[in-house]
């Protein structure tokens, strides 16, 4: 009891307990899903102290390429992703799978709940989600050579942000993102009880109730927020997407 109210806090300790109640009465038909949604700056320098390793290397692969079936997901999962134009970038420690990291780029249809998010064409964004390192890799510093070669490919490109929700119940994670310089834009639970969810945010529509996977699923518009390296950043890569 200690050990959630210290992690978590009080309020959304309160709020695993009622998650695993809910599972414990439910068999797992019911739970609750909440989540912290952020914003984290590309280009912003965060990762110029992550030393290049001659033996990474990050790029982006598709999906005859023969590393993804090394991936954690099953074949269907990863056909489903690229069919839905989702990028994947992986990191090769000696040609081996070490990682990877998805993006969407105009829409993420969420997994594990029924939500889906957007997000406006300015400042470019896009949504990063399965950020994943094999265990053996996870005590370097492959996640850290893995996002910035993201990074640097991404301010090429000229995009400002990666967006991406976290659970509320990882504050492990959350930490790990608000040392990146991650903004927290916004918050959103969902209440699962069997076939009905109920899902409440911080950003519009605030509030919706649904009983099916096809109808009324509740689409949240994220907002970036101002670029830490200031307008001149997201003035020049404005400037570069119209030419």
């Amino acid at each position: 009891m200690r050990r959630w109210h210290r992690e978590l806090g009080l309020p959304v300790g309160l709020l695993y307990v009622a998650h695993r109640l809910l599972l414990a009465v439910s068999r797992g038909r019911a739970r609750i899903v909440p989540y912290r949604l952020f914003a984290q700056p590309i280009g912003a320098g965060r990762y110029e102290t992550v030393r290049n390793d001659p033996a990474t290397e990050v790029r982006s692969v598709d999906r005859n390429t023969p590393v993804v079936g090394a991936f954690p997901r099953s074949r269907e999962v990863n056909e489903k992703r690229f069919s839905e134009g989702h990028e994947c970038w992986v990191a090769l420690v000696k040609g081996e799978f070490a990682g990877h990291i998805w993006l969407a780029r105009d829409r993420y249809v969420e997994d594990e709940v029924r939500c889906e998010y957007t997000w406006p064409s300015e400042p470019s964004c896009v949504w990063d989600f399965d950020v994943y390192v094999e265990p053996r890799f996870r005590m370097g510093r492959t996640m850290g050579r893995l996002w910035k070669g993201v990074d640097s490919a991404l301010q090429g490109q000229n995009v400002l942000w990666s967006l991406s929700r976290i659970s509320m119940f990882n504050p492990a994670s959350s930490a790990a993102h608000a040392s990146l310089a991650a903004v927290e834009i916004g918050r959103a639970i969902f209440i699962v009880l069997w076939s009905a969810q109920l899902a409440v945010s911080s950003i519009r529509p605030y509030a919706s109730l649904t009983f099916s996977t096809g109808k009324g699923v509740p689409r949240l518009r994220l907002t970036a927020p101002p670029h830490p390296a200031g307008p001149r950043r997201a003035k020049a890569g404005a400037e570069r997407s119209d030419r």
